[in-house]
Formats: C-alpha cells, sequence, structure tokens
C-alpha cells in the first residue's frame, strides 16, 4: 500500500534561505576568477554543448560568484564564453 505524504508539511523553507534582492549582472570575463581548486574542471564536450547553446540562443542561465568575483557555479560557461570572445556573461551575485 503506497502512503500519502503531505511534502508542504515536510518542507520548511527558511525565510533567509530565500533572497528576494537577487538580480543579473552582465560582468566582464576578465574580473571572473576560478577558485583555487576545482573539484570538477568543465569538459571538452560540456564547452562545445555550451558555445553551441550560446550561439543558437544567447546566454540561457547565469554562473554564479561570490562577493569577490570567484565562480562558484557555471564553469563550463566560463570557458565558452572564453572561447567565444564574448566580453562579459550574466551572473548572479550570491555572499
Amino acid at each position: 500500500m503506497i502512503k500519502s505524504v503531505n511534502i508542504h508539511a515536510q518542507t520548511k523553507l527558511k525565510a533567509h534561505s530565500i533572497s528576494n534582492n537577487m538580480a543579473f549582472e552582465d560582468v566582464p570575463i576578465g574580473d571572473i576568477r576560478l577558485p583555487d581548486l576545482l573539484v570538477k574542471p568543465p569538459t571538452k564536450r560540456g564547452i562545445a554543448t555550451t558555445k553551441a547553446i550560446l550561439q543558437q540562443f544567447g546566454p540561457v542561465v547565469p554562473a554564479l560568484i561570490d562577493d569577490n568575483g570567484i565562480l562558484i557555479a557555471g564553469f563550463e560557461l566560463h570557458a565558452a564564453a572564453r572561447e567565444l570572445g564574448l566580453a562579459t556573461i550574466k551572473a548572479v551575485r550570491v555572499s
């Protein structure tokens, strides 16, 4: 027998975990720094796919950077944008 579960009762979001002032920025590629250690570096295939998406659709999802401009997420986007010679990429700055 399948037990019914009330997902809303089990999911409790804390107010401080959601930011209402999140905004995209056009960040110059040269201002974005890579972290000292990349757990999973971008693959050639991933970069090629991201380049194709950028060329066909433009930027679809932003990168995530911290207050110091260090890349948190979007490594393939960053690499693809560099290879395409883009001046900026869309990013969300998180702290």
